[in-house]
């Protein structure tokens, strides 16, 4: 018995699961040859792989691991700290932090330079 079958693209999980049980149905179902041992062919000994000394081996070095990366901070992170310092009567000051990378209000700052303005809003 020949069977073939090609797997292309899986919609879900659950077809996924529901082919692979009905491959262990079919293996279950389909008869199993036997093989009388004078019908079998004798196995001719393979000789056993040469191995080769192995010279002093130096332990590769150790991968550099790079730095981690900074974790991002969140335009909620750096609100909560000039709320805070706003609220603590450094309105000013913080408006000042603001308007220092030319814009009017926060959620205009740039992605990339909120560290900046949490780091120098938590100075305040």
């Amino acid at each position: 018995m020949n069977i073939q079958f090609e797997i292309k693209e899986w919609s879900s999980p659950a077809q996924l699961k529901a082919c692979a049980e009905f491959l262990l149905k079919l293996a279950d179902a389909a008869p199993v040859p036997s093989v009388k041992p004078a019908d079998a062919a004798p196995v001719p000994e393979q000789p056993a792989p040469k191995t080769r000394k192995a010279k002093a081996e130096q332990p590769a070095p150790a991968p550099e691991q790079p730095a981690p990366a900074p974790a991002s901070v969140t335009l909620e992170q750096v609100r909560a700290v000039l709320k805070a310092k706003s609220d603590a009567g450094k309105r000013q000051q913080v408006q000042a932090l603001v308007a220092s990378y030319g814009v009017q209000n926060l959620t205009q700052i740039p992605q990339d330079k909120l560290a900046d303005v949490l780091a120098k809003g938590e100075a305040l």
